[in-house]
């Protein structure tokens, strides 16, 4: 095999096509693209550190929902799996 002595870990390598998903846009155009995207979509439903700032649910009354749920959740595993 010869060897032409230019190696790409030298930095002797071919040049690469333009890449697809580059463009004319400036930063700020594609970060306003990017935002739009989200604007209109609902909210989560998931809990997160943000939103729990705009909540004003009691603590004992989510603590009490969540061990229900939790306690739904074993009973149906338990069933489902032989259990008690």
């Amino acid at each position: 095999m010869a060897h032409s002595g230019q190696s790409a870990y030298s930095g002797h390598s071919s040049s690469k096509g333009s890449h697809k998903h580059s463009s004319k846009e400036s930063k700020k155009e594609l970060a306003q693209r990017r935002t739009s995207m989200y604007q209109n979509q609902p909210a989560s439903d998931e809990p997160t550190a943000y939103g729990a700032a705009f909540r004003s649910e009691d603590v004992a009354a989510s603590e009490a929902r969540h061990q229900a749920r939790a306690a739904e959740n074993i009973a149906r595993i338990m069933s489902q799996y032989g259990g008690k």
